[in-house]
């Protein structure tokens, strides 16, 4: 537990929400008291009104992710869950022109 940063650019959407647990859950055992983890990806704020165009964009990348076979654009209320089931908190959401940052540290 000596890390007081970790980041993940494009990992999630690519994971199972089992595997994404497990992984959060890893990630805070090797996270220094105080650290933060930083998520920069494809999340939609809410499925049923997608009105900033980075809610458009995941949710259109979510889409072409079913072509491929796996993966998904995750709802931030489902990091938010990943997140409490690992022992984190959610600190902040940043808007980027296509992806959001998400940053987490111990509850």
């Amino acid at each position: 537990s000596d890390h007081d940063l970790l980041i993940f650019v494009n990992i999630f959407h690519l994971q199972t929400p089992e595997s994404s647990l497990e992984l959060l859950r890893k990630s805070k055992e090797s996270l220094a008291e105080g650290g933060l983890i930083c998520i920069a990806d494809h999340m939609v704020t809410d499925e049923q009104e997608a009105k900033p165009v980075q809610d458009r964009f995941a949710m259109l990348f979510a889409a072409s992710m079913l072509a491929t076979g796996g993966g998904d654009a995750f709802l931030l209320d489902e990091y938010d869950t990943w997140l409490a089931e690992a022992g984190l908190r959610r600190v902040a959401v940043l808007d980027t022109p296509m992806h959001r940052i998400l940053l987490a540290g111990h509850a």
